[in-house]
């Protein structure tokens, strides 16, 4: 990761000695930019497949807007490969980032509807949420139902606890890690349970490997992978006729 600075001159010097002292294969720009598009709102990202210098003006000599003179090619594609992951990696993102309104803006839609008139309802939802009663809102996805493979993982963790501290300071270092999605303290033989999302099982196993495992409190680990998820949250998870269960009656 190169930071080139302000402005496309930047970027051709950056991307110059990328591609002479480093001989890397590949270029993804990105960064802040302005735009005059009717249909683009500012946080929005914009992916391009092609790319012109929009600032060059030959019009005079019969070019047309952004032409390069002497320049056979108008436009410049992206690679085509990496447009495309670009695109996956996003739509990824905003599909787990669908979450629900934020009471703020709750507040707003009621205050429109009902002229300015906030409900009870939803001063103790934010009341909850000011006293961290409601810890946050999250997106249950059934990741069988898309085309974006998820490994999950609980693995039981047997630590040695610190003097003062007992688990929690071990605790804290394992969520703090980005991909660990939950941690428990446990009855039983082990002391933690963690779960955890990765792309792959190596991805998983990695992680037990070479980072959980590795923490001076960690003792052992019993990682068990999921493999179907029926029920989660709450939610039933499979589709199927329910059965009758009744008994007949003679």
């Amino acid at each position: 990761m190169v930071e080139c600075g302000i402005g496309k001159v930047n970027a051709a010097i950056c991307t110059q000695i990328l591609a002479s002292e480093y001989n890397v294969s590949s270029v993804i720009n990105v960064g802040v930019a302005g735009g005059i598009g009717k249909d683009i709102y500012p946080g929005d990202v914009v992916i391009a497949e092609n790319l012109v210098q929009y600032d060059m003006d030959t019009t005079a000599f019969g070019d047309p807007m952004g032409q390069i003179p002497r320049m056979d090619t108008f436009d410049f594609k992206c690679d085509e490969k990496l447009v495309e992951t670009a695109k996956a990696n996003l739509e990824k993102q905003q599909i787990q980032n669908q979450q629900r309104i934020s009471v703020a803006e709750t507040d707003a839609k009621v205050m429109e509807l009902q002229n300015s008139k906030i409900t009870e309802n939803t001063l103790r939802l934010k009341e909850l949420e000011n006293n961290k009663v409601i810890c946050g809102y999250h997106t249950l996805i059934n990741w069988d139902k898309t085309n974006t493979d998820r490994v999950m993982a609980l693995i039981e963790v047997k630590v040695t606890p610190q003097r003062g501290e007992g688990f929690d300071k071990v605790a804290e270092r394992i969520y703090n890690y980005p991909e660990v999605n939950s941690v428990y303290l446990i009855s039983g033989g082990f002391d933690l349970m963690v779960t955890l999302e990765g792309k792959t099982l190596r991805e998983v196993s990695s992680f037990v490997t070479d980072k959980l495992s590795t923490l001076d409190q960690v003792l052992s680990t019993k990682t068990n992978f999921i493999l179907k998820k029926y029920k989660d949250h709450g939610t039933i998870m499979v589709s199927g006729n329910k059965k009758d269960e009744r008994e007949m009656m003679a």
